[in-house]
């Protein structure tokens, strides 16, 4: 008892880490509204190989010291791996909008939240926890609803969303299993470095080179703000909070983003919801608010003992 008290103070709450993933979400979200002015004037992969490029020497710059702590040489292959998915994600989520419509490709990026628990069986070896497939089914039918209710026939730019939410949900699901002895700054660091040579890869492969001389100061604008705000601040909230909470739970989370994007829509260019994105937008919060709590009771139960965890995952 007294060391799972001990234990209890030692980590913040689950709602600590949750917060730090709708944080994420949030910065995500409002720099979908504008990020789109870049994209005039340069390539989505070439764009992604400089965001990446300033990130990784930003993260060196404030967390040098801390990152040649850390490291560990059996570190490298899981973050690795974790960065594979990550780079596949981004690249498949830009090339996705390229080809399809927003409530398409919107829908059915977010599918990771389907996706993560069905994973995290074959890679973590968990059992599927029952009690949360009535938040993911409700967070789904949100997201649809969010999405206009209406997809059209499936194109190619379709099938590139639903393989960025197969490689979203088997990022946050690897995460969850390599990040529990690794630190969030390392993996940081190494996620930058192999989507760079990624995206640098695919943009050498099938982009032309871009005038950066020629680029506008919005250009610059949007690639800073992807660079600090989207890499170095949502990556650090990301790695840190997907260590602590189930991929399941984190999956969900990330249904917000959406919701974010379409606040500052509102703001910033006047776009204005329907009654279903609302209804859409209720349902995935009340969806994310219902596992947050069994998230909690799981957690709990953990701490409690083996057997109060086993009774707490059969529910």
């Amino acid at each position: 008892m007294a060391k799972v008290e001990q234990n209890m103070k030692k980590q913040p709450p689950a709602a600590a880490y949750a917060l730090l993933l709708v944080a994420e979400c949030a910065i995500w979200g409002f720099s979908n509204a504008f990020s789109k002015l870049a994209l005039d004037e340069i390539t989505p992969a070439w764009c992604l190989v400089i965001r990446y490029f300033l990130s990784f020497f930003l993260f060196l710059a404030v967390f040098g010291r801390r990152f040649r702590s850390k490291f560990r040489r059996e570190d490298l292959k899981p973050c690795v791996i974790v960065s594979l998915f990550t780079a596949a994600a981004f690249l498949l989520g830009f090339v996705s909008l390229a080809h399809t419509s927003a409530t398409n490709s919107g829908f059915l990026m977010s599918l990771a939240v389907v996706f993560a628990p069905l994973l995290a069986i074959p890679i973590i070896g968990t059992r599927f926890r029952w009690m949360l497939l009535l938040p993911v089914l409700i967070a789904a039918a949100g997201l649809f609803l969010f999405s206009g209710g209406n997809l059209t026939s499936l194109r190619i730019g379709d099938v590139y969303a639903i393989l960025c939410s197969f490689a979203s949900a088997l990022m946050l699901v690897t995460s969850g299993k390599y990040l529990k002895k690794t630190d969030p700054v390392v993996l940081c660091v190494i996620q930058c470095a192999v989507c760079f040579f990624v995206c640098l890869f695919a943009a050498l492969a099938f982009e032309p080179l871009p005038d950066i001389a020629g680029f506008s100061p919005i250009v610059w604008y949007v690639i800073a703000v992807l660079a600090i705000g989207c890499t170095f601040l949502a990556y650090y909230f990301q790695n840190t909070a997907l260590a602590r909470v189930s991929p399941t739970f984190g999956a969900m989370v990330f249904c917000t983003e959406p919701i974010f994007t379409a606040a500052c829509a509102y703001f910033l260019l006047g776009e204005r919801m329907g009654p279903l994105g609302y209804a859409g937008a209720a349902l995935i919060l009340f969806g994310i608010s219902l596992a947050g709590v069994f998230e909690g009771r799981s957690k709990d139960a953990a701490e409690a003992g083996p057997s109060a965890a086993d009774a707490g995952e059969r529910l």
